[in-house]
C-alpha cells in the first residue's frame, strides 16, 4: 500500500489508507489512546480503543512525542473529534523511529 499524505487522507472517509508522520501529541490512558499525527500537509487524530485492539497496546506504550510512525487504518467521520471531525481507527501501527523523551 502506498503512503497517503494526511491532507489527502482527510478526504478519504470510509477508506483504508497508510499515513506516516511525527507524533505531535500522545494521550495514553488505560482504556483509550489518542495520537495526533502530523506530516508536511496537516494533522490527523488516531483513536485506539485498547479493548478492541489489544495487539497495539505494547506498541503504543513505547511511543513518545516526536517519534515517527506508520499507521494503516480506516478514516472515519466523528463529530466529537475536534480536529475537523475526522479520525483514523488503526489496523496496524509500525514504529519507524523513537524520539528521546
Amino acid at each position: 500500500m502506498n503512503r497517503t499524505y494526511i491532507s489527502d487522507a482527510l478526504k478519504a472517509i470510509d477508506s483504508t489508507v497508510k499515513v506516516q508522520g511525527f507524533i505531535e501529541n500522545l494521550r495514553n490512558s488505560k482504556a483509550m489512546a489518542f495520537i495526533v499525527l502530523k506530516d508536511i500537509t496537516g494533522k490527523l487524530q488516531i483513536t485506539v480503543e485498547k479493548a478492541d485492539h489489544p495487539e497495539l497496546v505494547d506498541t503504543i506504550d513505547q511511543l513518545t512525542p516526536d517519534s515517527v510512525i506508520t499507521v494503516v487504518g480506516k478514516v472515519m467521520a466523528n463529530d466529537y473529534v475536534k480536529m475537523g471531525g475526522i479520525e483514523m481507527i488503526p489496523d496496524t501501527i509500525q514504529i519507524e523511529s523513537i524520539a528521546a523523551p
